[in-house]
């Protein structure tokens, strides 16, 4: 090659093919060393899909580096076909879990996202089975199917967590509102909602190959990235990626403008109030993008639009392919469009300049999201290339952010003691508990995953092929 010319080579693509693709390529290795024995020439090894990597630059990178990492990358191997008892127990415990309570059958481990049965859940669990269907099978076998189908009622919300087509349980992607297609719960879980919804239950696989997106972007010795909201996120990729973050301005000014937050005594009263401004923006001729945290969240106001001869547009879950027309559409004068957090991300909503007279596309958040940087990304879509825009927030008491479980002695607790604090603090007090919480948890999984390699490594064992523990 010439002095001064450099060739270039350079792949596009989805972190999760990147991932599966050397995944499947450290398989094809060991396979063909199987075969062919340690000693075989190179060449009759089979060419791998990816180059060595080098350097890798990323789009939307919290999502994909923070979010998306709590999940890791896995190729399932056929596990051995489900005997009829595992069956008969699944549909067992589905039926009776919803009947336990918290603190007396069993208890739940918040940092370990386990529920283990109490002396009087035990009891409770052998008493019902004797009865049943899986009388004859060992105790041992019912604590843990029982424990299993609970934390599925506990934590695993149809609609939100997963919906059901087809007959098939999908995965809905908690950070972008989108399908999971091929994505599967392990450890039995995707199995365990299969008999709540009663529906056939699938051969569970396990597990033949297993990476970590911390570990393939650290694979990369050379690594950069790009997103709305790293800011937030700034200790994180420092911490984990070894990453700084530097903020760029905007090239034209921001006209975004913000609507004092509605504050609203329960979950009716603020649907109510969602309407009510949707129709006073849409007489001013302003397009409405409203942001809900789940499938059923705008399902709900799809109705009371639907009552309310509001015409509207839903993008979620179960509209996907209908997504590119909606957003075509969101931009126009009177449009209201009712979306979870598929819209919230790198979406570009056009209007046009009878709109930008108007006062352009108003965004209304119903409820704080786990984290500052999705609700940012919400606010986005308005305003955007120096436009104008605006957003509102609305708030109750009965929102996510708040767990009902101690939600009433929270409030108690900032009555008594912080009355000169304004309410909106209170909500971003509880949203700054959840993600922190979020942060823990992924902070303690990349520990884990650091000492389970360093395990494997000492062992002279593969870390991606051998992934037992």
């Amino acid at each position: 090659m010439p002095d001064g010319h450099w060739e270039i080579f350079g792949s596009y693509g989805t972190i999760a093919e990147f991932g599966f693709d050397f995944l499947r390529d450290r398989m094809k290795g060991r396979m063909a060393v199987k075969s062919l024995g340690s000693n075989a020439p190179s060449g009759n090894l089979p060419k791998p899909v990816c180059r060595k990597p080098f350097f890798l630059l990323v789009d939307e990178a919290d999502s994909i580096m923070i979010d998306d990492a709590s999940t890791p990358l896995i190729i399932g191997a056929p596990s051995e076909k489900n005997p009829e008892s595992k069956l008969r127990l699944y549909r067992w415990a589905a039926k009776h879990a919803p009947t336990a309570n918290e603190n007396r059958e069993f208890r739940y481990i918040e940092h370990r996202k386990k529920v283990e049965l109490t002396e009087n859940g035990r009891n409770w669990t052998r008493r019902i089975g004797s009865t049943s269907e899986v009388a004859t099978l060992p105790a041992v076998d019912m604590y843990e199917f029982m424990e299993r189908a609970i934390k599925v009622v506990r934590n695993y919300e149809r609609d939100r967590n997963y919906v059901v087509a087809n007959g098939e349980v999908t995965i809905v992607d908690e950070n972008t509102g989108r399908l999971a297609i091929g994505r599967f719960w392990q450890d039995g879980l995707h199995q365990a909602i299969q008999a709540r919804e009663k529906l056939r239950i699938t051969m569970p696989t396990a597990s033949a190959a297993r990476l970590t997106i911390q570990s393939l972007v650290l694979s990369f010795p050379h690594r950069a990235g790009m997103t709305g909201t790293a800011i937030v996120a700034r200790k994180e990729f420092k911490k984990v990626y070894k990453m700084g973050v530097v903020k760029i301005p905007t090239r034209l000014p921001s006209q975004r403008t913000q609507y004092r937050n509605r504050l609203c005594k329960n979950e009716t009263e603020k649907l109510a109030a969602i309407r009510d401004a949707v129709l006073r923006l849409i007489a001013q001729g302003r397009p409405v993008l409203i942001g809900s945290r789940s499938v059923a969240k705008s399902e709900l106001l799809s109705e009371l639009f639907e009552k309310s001869g509001i015409e509207h547009r839903v993008l979620n879950a179960r509209h996907e392919a209908l997504e590119a027309g909606i957003v075509a559409r969101a931009g126009q004068s009177g449009k209201v469009t009712i979306s979870t957090s598929m819209a919230g991300r790198g979406t570009d909503i056009k209007i046009d300049e009878g709109v930008v007279a108007a006062g352009g596309l108003h965004v209304i958040i119903t409820e704080l999201n786990e984290s500052k940087r999705i609700d940012r990304q919400l606010m986005g879509r308005c305003a955007r290339q120096g436009d104008p825009g605006s957003y509102q927030i609305f708030l109750s008491p009965e929102d996510f952010v708040f767990d009902p479980k101690n939600k009433n002695q929270f409030w108690k607790f900032i009555l008594d003691y912080f009355k000169f604090l304004s309410p909106t603090w209170v909500y971003r007090r509880a949203q700054a508990r959840v993600g922190n919480k979020k942060i823990r948890q992924r902070m303690e999984m990349f520990y884990h995953e650091k000492k389970r390699l360093r395990a494997l490594r000492q062992a002279g064992l593969d870390p991606v092929l051998d992934v037992i523990g």
